[in-house]
């Protein structure tokens, strides 16, 4: 019987010790795929033309309004996550670190690690994805300031909620946006994360009221509202098809994004963003 238990126990100690040096491999060819995919001539002609164009607009928004100044770590962090909705991994992951190597906020930090989480999941580099994850919750444990309503925040928490979306992770975001909705005045963004949840958590009752909620509520968008009409009860039915629904959620976060905000700190770096975005994309387009 000893014999029998102790032979079991090796097999369980095999399996794990081989199980470890299997993620940790996995891990190491991970990282080893994002540092050949960040750095190249596409990568470093996108920096210095983002660089440039950040630069020159955020002075000239600065001059016109004194009384908001934003950083150009404030707009990296926000064209970072315009890249992501564009598909841009590659130039996400420049402007993320732009970020790293600028910034001196620890808020700008939070947000790039959030972004560079999000192009490894994009690329299914789950295991690398998770290191920036952890990077990013170790910065807000410690700096509570984080939560703070000002440019920065609205970026981080912006590409947090986008991330927690892609990971299905709908109770989190559903947070993001609640605290994002004290900066924008929208709360329909947490209020459909929240309906995701339930139907993840087949808790169509809950999901059904939410539902309603969303089309009575008069900030939600239209296009946000036929989406709704024509493909929320099938998802409440057949919750299975929640795993589906990425590019909806990509259109979702567009139009909220493209929302009119009430609080003028998060439009500057809206207005500043795409003029920087359109302006750099011409510039870069033959890099594709």
């Amino acid at each position: 019987m000893r014999k029998s238990l102790f032979n079991f126990t090796s097999v369980i100690l095999i399996l794990t010790i081989f199980s470890s040096c299997s993620t940790a491999h996995k891990l190491k060819k991970e990282n080893k795929k994002y540092d050949k995919f960040s750095t190249g001539f596409r990568h470093n002609a996108y920096t210095l033309a983002s660089r440039k164009g950040v630069s020159k607009i955020v002075k000239e928004y600065n001059e016109r309004d004194s009384l908001r100044n934003i950083s150009d770590a404030d707009v990296h962090s926000y064209m970072g996550f315009l890249m992501l909705l564009g598909g841009q991994n590659r130039f996400a992951v420049a402007e993320a670190d732009m970020i790293l190597r600028d910034s001196v906020s620890i808020v700008n930090e939070f947000a790039a690690q959030n972004i560079i989480s999000a192009v490894k999941i994009n690329k299914d580099w789950k295991l690398s994805a998770i290191e920036n994850q952890e990077k990013a919750r170790g910065i807000e444990k410690s700096n509570p300031e984080i939560d703070s309503i000002s440019f920065s925040f609205y970026s981080s928490e912006l590409i947090q909620g986008y991330v927690h979306l892609q990971q299905h992770d709908f109770a989190a975001a559903s947070g993001d946006f609640t605290r994002l909705s004290s900066v924008t005045g929208y709360i329909w963004p947490a209020t459909l994360s929240n309906m995701f949840a339930s139907v993840q958590n087949n808790d169509a009752e809950n999901a059904y009221i939410l539902y309603e909620r969303l089309l009575k509520d008069e900030t939600t968008p239209e296009q946000v509202k036929t989406w709704l009409s024509k493909n929320a009860s099938e998802l409440i039915e057949h919750p299975e098809k929640i795993n589906n629904i990425g590019s909806s959620i990509d259109k979702m976060i567009r139009v909220y994004i493209n929302s009119k905000f009430t609080i003028k700190a998060a439009k500057g770096i809206k207005v500043v963003a795409e003029e920087c975005f359109d302006t750099i994309l011409n510039i870069v387009g033959n890099l594709k």
